[in-house]
This record gives C-alpha cells, sequence and structure tokens, in this order.
C-alpha cells in the first residue's frame, strides 16, 4: 500500500497474507464490507455497508440506513487479482475531497513473481 501527498510523501506497508492470490483479492474487495470497521466512515449516519465498485471508475462508499451513499474514494486502476488503486478522496479535516489531483493513493499490487 502507498500513500502520496502533494508533498511527495510516501508511505508503505507490505502486509503478506496465507491465501491465494485471487481470494486475497476477493476478500479486500467484494468482502471488504466483511472487514472494514463500522466506525470508520465520514457519512452523517451510521455505516450499513462498505462498497467497492468492481471497476475503473467505482466508487469507494458506505451506505447509510436511510440509502444514501457517502462517497469516500475512486476506483482508478482495476486489474484482477494483480493490481487495484484506489483514490483516497478524504482530505485533512476527514471531508471528502472531489478534486482526484489532491487524492491520496492506496495501492495493491500482487507479490511479484519468482524468476524461472
Amino acid at each position: 500500500m502507498t500513500t502520496t501527498t502533494e508533498q511527495g510523501v510516501s508511505v508503505q506497508r507490505s502486509v503478506t497474507v496465507k491465501a491465494g492470490l485471487e481470494h486475497a483479492f476477493n476478500v479486500f474487495t467484494d468482502g471488504f464490507d466483511t472487514w472494514w470497521p463500522r466506525s470508520h466512515h465520514i457519512g452523517k449516519k451510521p455505516l450499513m455497508k462498505a462498497v467497492i465498485e468492481p471497476r475503473a471508475g467505482g466508487r469507494c462508499f458506505g451506505r447509510e440506513p436511510d440509502g444514501n451513499d457517502c462517497q469516500w474514494g475512486t476506483v482508478t486502476t482495476w486489474d484482477p487479482p494483480n493490481r487495484l488503486v484506489i483514490a483516497w478522496q478524504i482530505d485533512p479535516s476527514w471531508q471528502f475531497e472531489p478534486d482526484l489531483s489532491k487524492a491520496a493513493r492506496l495501492r495493491c499490487d500482487s507479490p511479484p513473481r519468482p524468476a524461472r
């Protein structure tokens, strides 16, 4: 995962899981709602469901009890199971930032394959 700000600061974090590549990708994306903490949202009402729409241009959002969606990101790269990039559109004051050029990036890449 890499997060970059306008100042060019990069934070990298690597996590290894005991799962096949396809399964890990599906749990992270299709199963997003099963592991995302309900306390982590910017909506005005409780978070009922966390969603990553499975396509480039898809939204990352929280659904509220009244059916409203509170967007917090946009999928910029969708290449299952190898790569996912999300523009994390939450600004420093915990508000939605519509300008993608100001968004941080969350990048998930598959591990390099061993040389043969």
